[in-house]
C-alpha cells in the first residue's frame, strides 16, 4: 500500500470535478442545440473536454504508470467478475445486430467514455486516495462515480439515472478493487466499453426511462457482489498493526455530513449548499486537530459532490436561459 502522501488529493478532487462539469456542461448545450446529431457523435465531442484534460493532467504529473497505464502485473484472473458483468451487454448487442457502420461509431464513442472515465476515477482520483487506504479510495471513487450518473436524468428521468448511479456504484467497486490487485487500468477502459455499448445501439422510443421496483432486487445484488468482491480483494491490504496505531480514532462528523449532504444534493439540489460548507469545515478541523481526527477523504468527496450538483445547476439554468433568450 502506497504510504507517502503527496499532495496530489486535493488537486486530482479538483480536477476531476472541473473535467466532469466541462463535460456535462458541452453535453447539456449539444443536447439543446445540436438536434438531428447521432448518439455516437454527441457523445464524442461531449467527452472531448474531459479526455483532453485527463491526458494534459497526467503528462505534466507524469503518472502514465501510477493510474495503470501499463500490462496488469499479474493476478489478471480477478478480473473474472467484471468479465462476467460484460457478458450481458454484449449478448444485447449481438441481439440487437446493429449494422457495420453503425456498431463501429458506437464503438469509438464508447472507447472514448471508457478511457476518460476510467482515467479519472480508476486512474487519477483512485490512485491520490490510496494513501488513505484502498478500501478507502475504492469506496469513495466509486461512490463519486456513482453519484455522478445521476446527471443522466436528462436522458433516462431522475429513476432511470437514480438506477444507473447505483449500478455505477458497484461497478465502480469491481473495477477499482480489481484495479488496485493488478495494477492496470486497460482491461477496465475495454470491459466498461462494452458495458456501455447497448446504451448507444438501442433504439429508445421515449425522452424517459421507466423503470420499476421490479429492478430493485437485481440492484442489491449487484451492489451486494461488487461490495464482497472489493472486500476480499482488498483485505490484507490495509495498514499493517504499527500503521495503525498512528492513524486517528475519532472521525469528524461534519466530514461525514458533508458527505450525506454531497449525495442527497443529487436528489433534492439544497443539500449541496451544506456539503460544501461542511466539508470545507471539516478539513479545516482535521488539519487543526494535528493528526487526532480522520474523515478528510469524506469531506473532499463530499466537496466534489456538492461543486458537481451546484455546477450543473448552473448549467442547466445557463441552457434554459439561452433557450428562452432564443424564442424572442
Amino acid at each position: 500500500m502506497p504510504t507517502v502522501r503527496d499532495g496530489r488529493t486535493g488537486d486530482a478532487a479538483v480536477a476531476v470535478a472541473v473535467a466532469v462539469l466541462g463535460s456535462a456542461g458541452l453535453g447539456a448545450l449539444l443536447g439543446a442545440f445540436a438536434h438531428g446529431w447521432p448518439r455516437s457523435a454527441l457523445v464524442v465531442v461531449g467527452e472531448i473536454p474531459a479526455a483532453a484534460a485527463v491526458f494534459a493532467l497526467v503528462t505534466k504529473w507524469r503518472w502514465w504508470r501510477r493510474v495503470g497505464w501499463h500490462a496488469p502485473s499479474g493476478n489478471t484472473w480477478l478480473v473474472w467478475l467484471p468479465a462476467l458483468m460484460a457478458a450481458g451487454p454484449v449478448g444485447i448487442v449481438v441481439h440487437e445486430a446493429p449494422s457495420p457502420s453503425r456498431l463501429l461509431a458506437a464503438l469509438a464513442a464508447v472507447l472514448m467514455i471508457g478511457f476518460t472515465e476510467e482515467m479519472w476515477f480508476r486512474g487519477v482520483l483512485l490512485e491520490s486516495l490510496l494513501a488513505r487506504g484502498e478500501r478507502t479510495a475504492v469506496l469513495v471513487s466509486a461512490a463519486t462515480f456513482g453519484a455522478l450518473h445521476i446527471a443522466n436524468a436528462r436522458f433516462f428521468g431522475l429513476p432511470g439515472a437514480s438506477a444507473q448511479a447505483v449500478a455505477a456504484f458497484g461497478v465502480g467497486l469491481m473495477y477499482g478493487a480489481c484495479r488496485v490487485r493488478i495494477r492496470s487500468i486497460w482491461p477496465f477502459i475495454g470491459l466498461h466499453a462494452l458495458v456501455d455499448l447497448p446504451f448507444l445501439l438501442i433504439k429508445v422510443a421515449a425522452s424517459r426511462v421507466e423503470v420499476s421496483l421490479a429492478v430493485v432486487p437485481s440492484l442489491v445484488t449487484l451492489v451486494g457482489a461488487a461490495l464482497t468482491y472489493a472486500l476480499v480483494l482488498t483485505r490484507n491490504r490495509e495498514p499493517k498493526p504499527a500503521e495503525l496505531a498512528a492513524i486517528p480514532e475519532r472521525m469528524n462528523y461534519n466530514a461525514v455530513g458533508s458527505l450525506v449532504c454531497g449525495i442527497a444534493g443529487f436528489f433534492l439540489l439544497l443539500p449541496a449548499i451544506p456539503a460544501l460548507i461542511l466539508g470545507y469545515r471539516a478539513r479545516r478541523q482535521i488539519r487543526g486537530a494535528g493528526g487526532a481526527e480522520r474523515g478528510d477523504g469524506r469531506a473532499l468527496a463530499g466537496i466534489i459532490l456538492g461543486y458537481v450538483v451546484v455546477g450543473l445547476v448552473g448549467v442547466s439554468v445557463a441552457v434554459a436561459v439561452i433557450g428562452a433568450a432564443g424564442k424572442y
